[in-house]
């Protein structure tokens, strides 16, 4: 799918139409970066003229044409838009992960007594420390 031009997408069904004037109206609204609304579009045009924009789409899917092209497409904004309107599949081991380096890259910045004492905590509220139990998301820890 990333190879393919505008002219070899298939034609996009009267769903995927509305769904992508409704994110023109969003970008339109909400965001004025033009250049990211451009990627942003670009990517949910592309993934539903093949996958169709009646059932929800995979995370993963959106990740994946983003990682191969991502001076050409953006994820980012589309994943919102679609979460938004329930059309999307999260994927939770991606966003527990970029949770993870988001909490180590602020524990990096503390001071090392500090750090190294919140990463105990973590630990703890994790669920892995001394009285194994079931744990909270980095996402949950984040908001503390």
């Amino acid at each position: 799918m990333v190879e393919l031009s505008r002219l070899d997408l298939p034609t996009l069904m009267e769903s995927a139409e509305r769904l992508l004037a409704d994110l023109d109206s969003v970008m339109q609204r909400e965001m004025g970066f033009k250049f990211t609304a451009t990627k942003t579009r670009r990517t949910l045009a592309v993934l539903v003229s093949w996958l169709g924009a009646d059932a929800p789409l995979l995370e993963s899917d959106i990740r994946a044409l983003v990682d191969n092209r991502p001076l050409k497409f953006s994820g980012r904004r589309g994943t919102q838009f679609l979460e938004n309107r329930g059309l999307l599949v999260p994927d939770a081991e991606f966003r527990q992960y970029s949770q993870q380096k988001r909490l180590e890259a602020e524990l990096a910045a503390l001071p090392a007594t500090i750090a190294q004492e919140l990463s105990v905590w973590i630990k703890a509220v994790r669920g892995e420390g001394k009285w194994e139990h079931t744990g909270r998301t980095y996402r949950s820890i984040a908001r503390y």
